[in-house]
């Protein structure tokens, strides 16, 4: 068995939700945005939400609103996931 750094993927033998993330955020590191999408659509967002986390920092929201992000977020890492098992 081959050594896998992801838990689900070492253990279950198939990709978790977040596979690929980091292979997306280092493609866009390097300019490669159509690559980055191709590993994870959420890598773009990512990278985004690290350059701007001091800026985030400054709002102060709502419990909807922070209930509302988390809920995106969630959205954003499940329906790649899952799009990839039905195609």
């Amino acid at each position: 068995m081959a050594f896998h750094w992801c838990f689900v993927k070492a253990f279950v033998g198939m990709d978790c939700p977040a596979c690929g993330l980091a292979r997306s955020v280092l493609a866009l590191f390097k300019g490669h945005l159509a690559e980055s999408v191709a590993w994870h659509p959420m890598g773009v967002l990512v990278v985004l939400w690290l350059m701007n986390l001091w800026w985030w920092r400054r709002f102060e929201l709502s419990p909807f609103n922070r209930q509302l992000i988390s809920h995106g977020v969630l959205i954003g890492f499940f329906v790649p996931w899952i799009c990839k098992f039905l195609i």
